[in-house]
């Protein structure tokens, strides 16, 4: 990568969690946000979802599993008119 040896750049690793002490705090707060997840169903920092407290779980939790089982075009909704004309495209 040119950035490595431009003059006004400083490459340096990233250091996040890299203390004992840091990777302990990381192993607990997965620990925890697993264990409200299987106690509530509440989600916290998920990659892919929004976060959910306990109460949204306890009401969207029948739509997210029956999201979670239908295919990604299914899930599209088109709001560029095209369904009005009759097409079924995907997305």
């Amino acid at each position: 990568n040119p950035l490595f040896n431009h003059p006004n750049v400083v490459c340096t690793p990233h250091l996040g969690a890299s203390t004992t002490e840091a990777q302990e705090n990381v192993a607990l707060q997965v620990a925890e946000q697993m264990s409200d997840y299987l106690l509530t169903g509440a989600v916290q920092n998920a990659l892919n979802m929004p976060n959910v407290t306990a109460e949204e779980a306890a009401v969207m939790g029948p739509w997210i599993k029956l999201a979670s089982r239908q295919p990604p075009w299914q899930l599209h909704r088109p709001d560029d008119g095209r369904a009005d004309q009759g097409d079924q495209h995907p997305l």
